[in-house]
């Protein structure tokens, strides 16, 4: 009878015990004073809106900053006008993704991957990431890693910073959203449908 009031004695201590260390734990709750911001969260600037526009007769997907309007991708491609994605439609549909994905926090990173056994251009949070949305798709067997490097114009140094993993890049679209000035519009006649 002793040893079943010992053994209630240790299991009501330690239910205590352990409810006292779960109670103070520090606390993650974010102060009512002032906007709650995790750490690895994006801060948005609402400036930055993504837009399809007319430049020199080319449908031109392109971001407006606080230090101005920058090209991003000029669409010429009339390769997949047969499923219905002439430059123009794919322009508007690429575009409205651009903002969805910024607007969602999820446009950190622009890589590569394989959607329907198709090369795609697509957004991550991370670098070394997977692909969490697609941006547009290429035509079949086309180098994805490559397209983003003229795209922004890597290799010349014009832009935010490349980070390889493996087989992918990673292109902190961040950075380039924090760079001023006008970027030079890369022509991208090999991209297909969004």
């Amino acid at each position: 009878m002793k040893l079943k009031s010992v053994a209630k004695c240790f299991l009501g201590a330690a239910i205590a015990l352990s409810g006292t260390a779960a109670f103070s734990q520090p606390s993650n709750a974010c102060p009512t004073e002032e906007p709650c911001i995790p750490e690895y969260h994006q801060v948005f600037d609402d400036h930055n809106i993504f837009f399809c526009e007319q430049r020199y007769g080319t449908p031109t997907t392109a971001v407006r900053t606080p230090g101005g309007v920058m090209p991003v991708i000029r669409w010429v491609s009339h390769y997949f006008m047969p499923s219905g994605y002439d430059p123009q439609t794919r322009c508007e549909d690429v575009s409205a993704r651009f903002q969805t994905y910024y607007n969602n926090g999820m446009l950190n990173y622009i890589t590569t991957g394989i959607v329907n056994r198709q090369p795609v251009v697509c957004v991550t949070d991370t670098t070394g990431g997977p692909c969490q949305g697609v941006l547009f798709t290429l035509k079949p067997h086309q180098n994805a890693s490559k397209v983003i490097e003229k795209l922004f114009d890597i290799r010349a140094g014009a832009s935010g910073p490349l980070y390889e993993s493996s087989s992918r890049v990673y292109f902190d679209m961040n950075q380039y959203l924090q760079k001023q000035g006008i970027v030079s519009t890369k022509t991208v006649s090999n991209t297909s449908r969004p």
